[in-house]
């Protein structure tokens, strides 16, 4: 029997971020529940990827980290424009690149 390969992007696959209740019927209702504020969607989120990645560490032999995986906090951006998209998603591919001078990083 062949054994399930784990890896951290298919982590992202398990996560459910907004959970819903048998009396929340519509996507709206959701969407404007206390329960799916951007805040809680990401404290979930780094919640359940930390615990993820701590038992690929255990259980798969995924490299492990030391201190903590993520940053304390966050910050949002409502992505308006295609230029606006162009240059967040530059940041995003160069930043690691620049994380051990990164004034954030302890």
């Amino acid at each position: 029997m062949k054994s399930q390969t784990t890896t951290p992007a298919s982590v992202l696959n398990t996560l459910s971020l907004c959970p819903t209740t048998s009396t929340e019927s519509s996507l709206s209702t959701t969407l404007l529940s206390r329960s799916c504020r951007l805040p809680d969607v990401v404290q979930r989120f780094k919640t359940m990827t930390t615990k993820q990645y701590v038992d690929g560490v255990k259980y798969h032999h995924w490299q492990a980290f030391s201190g903590k995986l993520w940053q304390r906090n966050y910050w949002e951006h409502i992505i308006r424009t295609e230029q606006s998209l162009r240059e967040i998603a530059a940041y995003i591919t160069t930043n690691p690149a620049q994380w051990e001078t990164d004034t954030l990083h302890t």
